[in-house]
């Protein structure tokens, strides 16, 4: 897209956790995990940045299941999984049950992109996988 001079203006994230790619009204798991990971890159946000950005994202049952399940329960056991993106992830991905295809494995794992250092690059994989992987 060539350079007109124009900004341009990104869509505020919702996600309740009841859609599927055929309402079209809000996002699948997949598709939230992949914008907000976008954004993080985009943005440059550190984990706990992501994760207060995640946290306003959600909505009805999400909203429910974050305040009663996370911020209530969890976060006694393990309490950076209400500040910490990287621990909240696999909590998210048991939740919504977000499986992988083989497309999404090639974007998740595609090549490091010049902008990227390592540390970052390493941080895209291991938020995926719900645990560090070290790249040295």
């Amino acid at each position: 897209m060539a350079d007109t001079g124009e900004t341009q203006l990104e869509f505020p994230l919702r996600f309740s956790g009841e859609a599927t790619k055929t309402t079209g009204n809000d996002m699948t798991p997949y598709d939230f995990l992949e914008a907000l990971e976008r954004r993080r890159v985009k943005y440059n946000w550190d984990d706990a940045r992501t994760m207060a950005m995640a946290k306003a994202t959600f909505t009805g049952n999400a909203l429910m299941w974050f305040k009663h399940d996370v911020e209530l329960r969890l976060q006694f056991k393990s309490p950076e999984v209400v500040t910490s993106f990287a621990a909240f992830l696999p909590v998210f991905r048991t939740r919504f049950q977000v499986h992988v295809t083989a497309k999404q494995m090639q974007w998740i794992l595609r090549p490091q992109a010049q902008s990227e250092n390592l540390m970052q690059f390493s941080q895209r994989v291991s938020k995926f996988f719900g645990e560090q992987i070290d790249f040295k």
